[in-house]
């Protein structure tokens, strides 16, 4: 009778211990409490700042490497690579809401370990279009595309159509203007003229009518195409966020052409057409109290002259487009 109760005691013991086993192990026999991601990074997560994780064998204590890496929002049905072989992984989130969380998942021996990241939300600048009327050309949608681009810029874009002299635009609550290049809306210029947020504009009537500088009488109808004429950069900090090297460029193929002598001293000149010895500019910035023609500008202004019929940018073209927002918002 006593080996019967040991025979049974024994049998239930080695019941209880498979079961435990079986419990903390997957499919694959492997424990996937084996496994546990880390990160250095304090939650909520900063947006667009890059955070490192780390996959831990949990025996060792150690970094181990993870087949593969892999995000998504909480909720979305799609993952997004992120990285192989490697135990550990730079993720940083461009989209965030504040409100739905991340995860963070490694897989390794075929077991997924994934981590719930809360990522505050990302602060758009927001930027107020001026367009020619309530209703965008095709080229004003190209610009408010690129304004938008979340892969890009990424800019929270409102519009306004432009109106008659003494019109008053919403640009309260924004933190950069940027105009279209219509020189029919000369009289928008008046009105941003004492604006004090940055302004980005496209337009040579609008430049001269905030006090940017003078439109060159002789040139400022002659189309500059970029086929015939080299396009130069200056060096500066606008030049040097687009990645191009200072020198020739071709940046768009139609553009409106100031005479430098006529720009505020002190403005920064970016880029500009050497023609007949005669330096031509169609891009310069002014920083936030410097000199306009009869004042001082209020915030930072920047122009970028383009033709009426519409921009017609190089790549090249929509990367000093990019940089002058950047300066304009004070991120470069």
């Amino acid at each position: 009778m006593r080996y019967i109760i040991a025979i049974i005691l024994i049998a239930i013991s080695l019941s209880n211990c498979f079961a435990a086993d079986s419990a903390a192990t997957s499919s694959t026999g492997i424990s996937i409490a084996y496994y546990s991601i880390t990160t250095t990074a304090t939650q909520p997560l900063a947006p667009a700042t890059p955070a490192i994780f780390t996959l831990i064998d949990n025996n060792t204590a150690t970094p181990t490497p993870a087949t593969t890496w892999q995000y998504r929002k909480q909720g979305d049905a799609a993952w997004k690579a992120a990285g192989t072989n490697s135990p550990t992984v730079t993720i940083t989130f461009t989209d965030a809401n504040g409100a739905t969380p991340y995860e963070v998942q490694a897989i390794r021996d075929g077991i997924p370990v994934t981590l719930l990241v809360n990522v505050a939300a990302v602060l758009k600048s927001k930027v107020l279009f001026i367009t020619k009327a309530a209703t965008l050309t095709a080229n004003e949608n190209d610009i408010k595309t690129r304004l938008e681009d979340p892969a890009g810029l990424n800019y929270s874009v409102t519009t306004a159509a432009s109106g008659p002299l003494g019109t008053t635009y919403p640009t309260a609550g924004n933190d950069l203007v940027v105009t279209s290049y219509e020189s029919k809306m000369g009289d928008v210029g008046t009105d941003l003229k004492s604006v004090a947020i940055p302004v980005l504009t496209l337009s040579f009537m609008i430049a001269y009518n905030m006090g940017l500088g003078k439109c060159d009488n002789g040139n400022s109808d002659t189309d500059c195409m970029g086929g015939k004429e080299a396009w130069y950069v200056q060096s500066g900090v606008v030049q040097a966020n687009s990645g191009l090297t200072a020198g020739a460029n071709i940046l768009l193929s139609s553009g409106r052409i100031i005479k430098a002598s006529t720009i505020p001293a002190g403005a920064t000149i970016v880029a500009y057409i050497e023609a007949k010895q005669l330096r031509n500019i169609f891009c310069w910035t002014i920083a936030a109290g410097g000199n306009i023609t009869d004042g001082t500008a209020p915030a930072r202004r920047a122009a970028f002259i383009l033709k009426d019929n519409g921009p017609t940018l190089s790549e090249n073209g929509w990367k000093i487009f990019d940089s002058l927002t950047k300066y304009c918002l004070g991120k470069i």
